[in-house]
């Protein structure tokens, strides 16, 4: 008996983590899916909501264009619909994904082939490094918008992480 429930509560586990992995991708999918803007405002309707302060018309709008673009996409790929804004991802999450989907699908192979240099302690190439410059100030803008942290700590969390500036 104890087996079976082991096997069972496994099976679960492993079902609920596909499923989470599934709404983590039509997030992405949904984020990328979003104008420039919208993506600034979503962050900025984050940083009013965290404030205690009511939102903008534009941020009201990003928020039903990113609800909207989630719902599509789920409903495309067969998940749940009807999680609007409340699936939105941790602010960090959000941040790092709406300065991806400015490069996305072009500059992610510089960005990532940058990012592999600079692990491995190599000089990423000129292009790659003029990627992982514009991708650091795209995240320390992010971050300001959200009222997560002034320049300076920014520009210490991406030293950190190996993003130069």
């Amino acid at each position: 008996m104890r087996t079976h429930l082991y096997r069972r509560m496994e099976a679960l586990e492993r079902a609920a983590a596909a499923r989470r992995e599934g709404l983590s991708t039509m997030v992405f999918a949904a984020m990328r899916g979003l104008r420039s803007e919208d993506l600034e405002l979503l962050i900025s309707a984050f940083r009013a909501e965290r404030a205690g302060k009511s939102l903008t018309e534009h941020e009201l709008v990003a928020r039903q264009a990113y609800a909207a673009e989630l719902n599509r996409r789920c409903r495309e790929a067969g998940l749940p619909t009807g999680l609007g804004f409340a699936r939105t991802p941790e602010i960090s999450d959000m941040i790092e994904t709406a300065a991806l989907c400015r490069f996305f699908p072009e500059g992610l192979r510089a960005l990532k082939g940058g990012m592999i240099a600079l692990q491995r302690g190599c000089n990423p190439a000129e292009q790659e490094m003029a990627v992982l410059q514009t991708y650091a100030s795209h995240v320390r803008r992010f971050r300001q918008i959200a009222g997560l942290v002034s320049s300076e700590e920014s520009d210490r969390d991406c030293q950190q992480r190996g993003i130069p500036l």
